[in-house]
C-alpha cells in the first residue's frame, strides 16, 4: 500500500508539472502565432505607409502643377492647375486603401487642392480648420514621423510635410487599419492598438503609454497580456490579448491537483492526448505556417477541420489573409517595377543643352566659311546622335552602342580636325550582347569634354572583352587622368558639382546601373599611365536579335 501510495503522489507531481510546463507552452505558442499574424500586418501597412510618404513628397515638389499654382498669372490658370492637381490625387491614391485623405496648403496665397476618399470623413468635413491645426501643431511639437491627432474622441495618423513654406497633409483613420485586423481575429480578440513613437491609441478614446499598459498588466487581476509585433515598426499593430480560461487553470496547482485525483492516471493520460491534438498541434501547424510565409511562401494554406472553433476561424482567416497579402505584394511589386521604367526613361533622355549649342555652332561657322561637304556631314551625323539620345531602348545590343560611339567621335573629329583620335578593340563575338543605352558614350563625351587641348592629340581607348560570365569594358584616355579630389567624389559615389553646376552625366549612369541591375554591375574609376580609366563591369544578358532603324 506504501509503494502504491509513493508511486501515485509521484504520479500525481508528474503530472501537475507536466501540465503546468503544457499551459506555459501553450501561452508561449499563443503569443507568438498572434505576434506574427501583428508581424504580418505591420509589415503591410509600413509597405503603404512608404508608398503614401513617396506620394506626399513628389507632390510637395516645387514643380509642375505646383510651380504653376503659385506662379500662374490669372485665376483661371490657377483654377486649371487646381482641377490637375486634384485628378492627379485621386489618380495616385487608387491603390492606397489605407490612406483617408490629403491635402496640398500654401498659406501665402490661401490655396488647398484636397482629396478625400470617404465624404463622411469628420477631418475632410472641415478641413480648413484642421489642417491649420495640425500645421500648428507640427511647429509646435516637431515631429519626425507619423503622428496621433485627436478629434472629438476619434483617433487619426497623420503626417506633415514643409517645402518652402508649402504644406502636404495626409491624414488616415484609425478605423480603417483596425477593420482589416478584425477580420482576422475572433469577436473577443478585438482588443486592439495602434503603436506610435510608444504611445498606443484605439480607435476612439485617450492614449496610454505601453509602459503604463505594461505595469497594468503585471497584476493578477488584469487578465491580458500585450502582444507586439516581434520588429520595430513607425506604425505597429498591438494586441491586448486575453487570457483564456484554460489556460488559467492549467497554470493553477491546486485546481489541478484536485482534478488528478479524481480522474487518476489514465483520465490525465486521455487529457494529455487530448491537449496535444486540440491545442498543441495545430499551434504547430500555425507556427509552421506563419514561419514559411515569413520566409516569402504566399501559397501556404491551413486545415480547417480542427475541433476547436478558435482555431478553425484564425485558420481560415489566416488563409484568406495570405491571399490577399500576395496579391498586395503583386501589387506593389508592379508598381515598383513601373517606377523604375520612368526613373530609367527620365535618366537616359536628359540631353545636354550646351552640346546642342556647340554643335549649331559649328554648323553655322562651316557654312560661314562655305564647307558646305562638311556641314552637310556633320548635319548627318547630328542627326544620327540625337535620334540615338531619344531612344526609348532602356538595352541595346553592344555592336549598336559601338557604333554610336563612332558616330560621336566622327562628330567631334569635323570640329576639332586632327586633335582627338579612337581606338577601339572589341571582340565581334560580344557585339550582339545586350547593355544599357549610352554606356560608352557618356564617358568617351566625358574625356573630349573634360581632357581636350589645343596644343596636344587626344587618344581615346575603347576595349571590351568577356571573362567568365561577365562583360569587361575599359575607356582610357591620354589626357592628364582624374585629380585626387575628383577620383575620391567619384568613387564614393558623390555628386560633381562644378562652379556651381552640378554634372549629371556619370551620375545618371551610376544610378541607371543601380536600378538595372540591383548591385550586380560595376563601375571603377582610376588613373593609369595614359590617363583617366573608367573600368564597367557588367553581367552577361541575352542577345539581342531586333534593333532599331
Amino acid at each position: 500500500m506504501t509503494i502504491i501510495i509513493f508511486l501515485m503522489v509521484i504520479f500525481e507531481c508528474a503530472a501537475i508539472t507536466g501540465s503546468i510546463v503544457i499551459a506555459r507552452t501553450l501561452r508561449r505558442e499563443r503569443q507568438y502565432s498572434f505576434a506574427s499574424v501583428l508581424e504580418m500586418y505591420s509589415v503591410n501597412l509600413e509597405e503603404e505607409l512608404k508608398l503614401i510618404d513617396d506620394f506626399m513628397l513628389s507632390s510637395i515638389m516645387i514643380e509642375g502643377n505646383v510651380r504653376e499654382i503659385l506662379q500662374s498669372g490669372t485665376e483661371l490658370d490657377r483654377y486649371l492647375a487646381e482641377i490637375r492637381m486634384e485628378k492627379s490625387f485621386v489618380e495616385e491614391t487608387r491603390h492606397m486603401d489605407h490612406l483617408s485623405g490629403a491635402v496640398w496648403y500654401a498659406p501665402g496665397i490661401d490655396t488647398r487642392v484636397s482629396m478625400i476618399k470617404n465624404d463622411g470623413d469628420v477631418f475632410g468635413k472641415n478641413i480648413s480648420f484642421h489642417v491649420n491645426r495640425v500645421i500648428e501643431w507640427m511647429h509646435r511639437k516637431n515631429p519626425a514621423d507619423w503622428f496621433f491627432y485627436d478629434m472629438d474622441g476619434k483617433n487619426y495618423l497623420v503626417r506633415v510635410l514643409e517645402n518652402r513654406n508649402t504644406y502636404m497633409v495626409g491624414w488616415i483613420d484609425t478605423e480603417v487599419i483596425f477593420q482589416n485586423m478584425r477580420q482576422v481575429l475572433p469577436q473577443d480578440y478585438h482588443h486592439l492598438y495602434l503603436c506610435v513613437d510608444g504611445e498606443m491609441r484605439q480607435n476612439e478614446g485617450e492614449g496610454q503609454t505601453e509602459q503604463d499598459f505594461l505595469r497594468e498588466g503585471g497584476t493578477k487581476e488584469t487578465p491580458y497580456q500585450l502582444i507586439r509585433p516581434k520588429q520595430e515598426y513607425r506604425v505597429a499593430l498591438c494586441l491586448k490579448l486575453p487570457n483564456s480560461r484554460i489556460y488559467t487553470f492549467l497554470s493553477n496547482p491546486y485546481l489541478l491537483v484536485s482534478v488528478v485525483l479524481l480522474l487518476s492516471g489514465i483520465l490525465l493520460f486521455i487529457i494529455f492526448q487530448k491537449l496535444t491534438q486540440y491545442f498543441i498541434q495545430p499551434m504547430h501547424s500555425l507556427k509552421d505556417a506563419m514561419i514559411k510565409m515569413q520566409e516569402g511562401d504566399f501559397d501556404v494554406r491551413m486545415d480547417n477541420s480542427s475541433a476547436i472553433y478558435e482555431f478553425t476561424l484564425l485558420n481560415d482567416n489566416f488563409d484568406r489573409m495570405a491571399e490577399k497579402i500576395k496579391k498586395l505584394k503583386i501589387t506593389v511589386y508592379e508598381k515598383q517595377l513601373e517606377k523604375q521604367s520612368v526613373e530609367l526613361q527620365y535618366l537616359q533622355h536628359q540631353i545636354n543643352p550646351h552640346f546642342l549649342t556647340n554643335c549649331m555652332n559649328t554648323i553655322r561657322s562651316l557654312l560661314v566659311i562655305g564647307d558646305i561637304e562638311k556641314a552637310e556631314q556633320f548635319t548627318t551625323l547630328l542627326s544620327k546622335n540625337i535620334r540615338y539620345d531619344l531612344s526609348t531602348r532602356v538595352k541595346i545590343s553592344l555592336g549598336e552602342e559601338l557604333n554610336h560611339v563612332k558616330n560621336y567621335v566622327a562628330l567631334q573629329q569635323i570640329r576639332y580636325e586632327k586633335q582627338l583620335s579612337l581606338h577601339l578593340s572589341a571582340d565581334e563575338t560580344l557585339l550582339g550582347y545586350e547593355v544599357p543605352n549610352m554606356i560608352i558614350q557618356t564617358f568617351v563625351e566625358n574625356s573630349v569634354k573634360h581632357q581636350m587641348s589645343p596644343d596636344e592629340l587626344l587618344n581615346i581607348y575603347v576595349s571590351v572583352e568577356k571573362e567568365g560570365n561577365r562583360i569587361h569594358m575599359e575607356v582610357e584616355d591620354s589626357g592628364e587622368g582624374f585629380s585626387p579630389e575628383l577620383l575620391m567624389h567619384l568613387r564614393r559615389g558623390e555628386a560633381i558639382v562644378k562652379n556651381g553646376v552640378e554634372h549629371i552625366g556619370i551620375k545618371n549612369v551610376v544610378k541607371r546601373l543601380q536600378i538595372m541591375y540591383q548591385g550586380g554591375a560595376e563601375i571603377l574609376f582610376s588613373n593609369s599611365k595614359r590617363g583617366a580609366l573608367v573600368t564597367i563591369v557588367l553581367p552577361v544578358s541575352m542577345e539581342v536579335e531586333e534593333h532599331e532603324a
